[in-house]
């Protein structure tokens, strides 16, 4: 009960298994109060963001792609 009280349990929306439940933020803070806004990313889905960022062009991504290498 104490856990649900203090809102250590929420749920959220995970876009491939639907409504779950996470562990909450475990501060708690009166003046800035924080919150668990999305669920943890899926295998690869930032990838071509963080390849992109360190200067790889999407033609370099998808030959990686096609040869295996990133997903």
């Amino acid at each position: 009960e104490h856990y649900l009280a203090r809102g250590m349990v929420q749920e959220m929306e995970h876009p491939v298994i639907g409504k779950m439940k996470t562990i909450g933020f475990p501060s708690k803070f009166s003046a800035t109060p924080s919150q668990i806004r999305s669920p943890a990313p899926l295998f690869g889905q930032h990838t071509d963001e963080v390849l992109g960022d360190l200067g790889l062009a999407p033609d370099e991504l998808d030959t990686l792609r096609d040869e295996g290498c990133i997903k």
